[in-house]
């Protein structure tokens, strides 16, 4: 952080000592560094890599789930859940927010948030994802049309088994590839 005020003015270091603000530059210098620095991306792929792949990367989310949470829906606000399901549409009017419908086994719709903007984001792509179900107000968008939908921050391609994920969020995904679905605070 030292460098950070090397170069600063003083207005900008009475922008840094404000509240919070240090923290928000922290946190986006921890973005950065994670997303688009070669050693420090290669660091954390090695970290989350599973120890035993028959166990990685479970499920806790499915059709009987679904119906559950339907009836349910305040009970599951901000739960953290793995699923498979296929892709079969793609919505990226907001360049930098990839949403994708995409359809359970037996035929039932949700919408994802796509955290960690994948690059197997294709229709008909079969996909394991792990996010947040998070409750929505429903609107004229497509992805909030049924009043909840998941912000996955990782997913993993099932045929492939290439792996995405949001910056940040390495403790959660080396829980997951080692054969745990990680609990959400809730």
């Amino acid at each position: 952080m030292n460098f950070i005020f090397n170069d600063a003015t003083p207005e900008d270091v009475k922008f840094y000592a404000g509240a919070g603000n240090l923290k928000v530059v922290a946190q986006k210098l921890e973005y950065h560094l994670k997303s688009s620095c070669p050693s420090v991306v290669k660091v954390i792929e090695e970290y989350i890599k599973p120890k035993d792949k028959v166990n990685s990367y479970p499920t806790n989310f499915d059709n009987t789930k679904l119906d559950a949470a339907k009836n349910n829906l305040n009970s599951w606000n901000g739960k953290i859940i793995a699923f498979n399901a296929e892709i079969i549409k793609v919505n990226k009017s907001n360049p930098d927010k990839t949403f994708l419908k995409v359809k359970l086994d037996n035929g039932a719709i949700l919408w994802v948030g796509d955290m960690g903007n994948s690059t197997f984001n294709i229709i008909g792509n079969k996909t394991r994802f792990l996010g947040y179900f998070t409750l929505t107000e429903k609107d004229n968008d497509d992805q909030t049309e049924l009043g909840y939908l998941v912000i996955s921050f990782a997913s993993l391609d099932l045929g492939t088994n290439n792996l995405t994920m949001y910056p940040g969020t390495e403790i959660q995904i080396y829980k997951w590839a080692n054969g745990n679905v990680p609990k959400s605070k809730k």
